[in-house]
């Protein structure tokens, strides 16, 4: 397994706690019924995680793929305000890409950036929309350098996302 494993894992579980969340003085929000999409592939493992609606790591890479859903938030957050709070507590070294798209017939974000945890370049890639009550954010996390080992199967993970 990759050595930086640890770091990828820190910090989507960072985006996890963050991502959808509002202030903490609101009441948890629920995940989404009915969100559908299929395992990555090839060489992804779904792994569990209470804060996640799915959550996959290559196992050769350490690279991982996440979704998660926030549904009911009563702070109706924006998209760029869920964007911004992704990457609360990250420090970001650089802006790769910062798109306004479309995915589920809604209005969308696509954002890269180039974060460094513990000395190491970590990119994020994270795709932000919101459909019926529910926030959703789609996150690919690898280290820098096997990044691009692992872009097609997070398209292909997109492709395969159908939300309520």
């Amino acid at each position: 397994m990759c050595k930086h494993h640890h770091l990828i894992l820190l910090t989507t579980i960072l985006i996890s706690l963050s991502g959808c969340m509002s202030l903490q003085l609101q009441p948890e929000t629920e995940s989404a019924e009915n969100l559908e999409f299929s395992t990555p592939m090839p060489g992804f493992e779904e792994r569990s995680s209470d804060k996640l609606d799915g959550y996959f790591v290559h196992l050769a890479t350490g690279n991982s793929i996440s979704i998660k859903s926030a549904c009911f938030d009563p702070a109706d957050p924006s998209l760029d305000t869920l964007k911004h709070s992704a990457f609360n507590g990250m420090t970001i070294k650089d802006d790769v890409e910062d798109t306004k798209t479309r995915f589920s017939k809604r209005a969308a974000i696509t954002t890269k950036k180039r974060v460094e945890i513990d000395g190491v370049d970590i990119l994020v890639e994270i795709l932000i929309f919101k459909k019926n009550n529910c926030n959703y954010l789609i996150s690919h996390i690898g280290v820098e350098s096997s990044f691009g080992k692992t872009e097609a199967a997070y398209k292909n993970f997109l492709s395969s996302v159908r939300a309520p």
